[in-house]
C-alpha cells in the first residue's frame, strides 16, 4: 500500500477524533482546509466537512459545528448542550452555566467552590455561530 495514502488516512482517522478544533483539518478525502482568519478555527461536522470559524469551534449535541462569533474567542457547551461563546476562554460552573473571560485570550476556570473565575472579569457566555465552509482555505500544493 501507498505510503502517502497511510499517512493520509492516518491523518483522517486522527483528526476526527479530535473532540476540539484546530487552525487545520483534513477531510475525509485527505484535502486539508485553514481558518482563514489567523485567530480561528477549523473542525470536522458530523458529515466529516471542514468547517471553520472566527474563534474556537466545537460541535454541538447534534454534531453541528459551532463557533465562537469573536476573533480568538473561546467555547464550550452549557448544561442544555447549547454552544456558548465570548471574548476569551470560557468555562462552566457547577450548574453548567458558561461564563468567558472579557479579555481575548483571557483565562477562564471552575475554582473549588464551582464558580468561574476569569482573567480580566468574567461575563455570561452568547450563544455561538454556525460555522462554514466559506470560512476555510482549501490548502494546495
Amino acid at each position: 500500500m501507498n505510503m502517502r495514502l497511510i499517512f493520509v488516512f492516518a491523518l483522517v482517522v486522527l483528526s476526527t477524533l479530535n473532540a476540539e478544533a484546530g487552525r487545520c483539518v483534513a477531510d475525509r478525502w485527505g484535502d486539508f482546509y485553514c481558518a482563514k482568519n489567523q485567530l480561528g478555527s477549523a473542525i470536522l461536522d458530523r458529515w466529516g466537512d471542514p468547517m471553520c470559524g472566527a474563534g474556537q469551534c466545537i460541535l454541538n449535541k447534534w454534531g453541528d459545528a459551532m463557533c465562537s462569533p469573536f476573533d480568538g474567542g473561546g467555547a464550550t457547551e452549557d448544561h442544555w448542550g447549547e454552544v456558548k461563546s465570548g471574548q476569551g476562554n470560557c468555562a462552566t460552573d457547577r450548574w453548567q452555566n458558561v461564563f468567558c473571560s472579557r479579555i481575548l485570550y483571557g483565562a477562564a476556570q471552575r475554582d473549588s467552590w464551582g464558580d468561574v473565575v476569569c482573567q480580566g472579569g468574567c461575563s455570561p457566555g452568547v450563544p455561538a455561530a454556525r460555522a462554514t465552509v466559506n470560512a476555510c482555505d482549501r490548502l494546495s500544493p
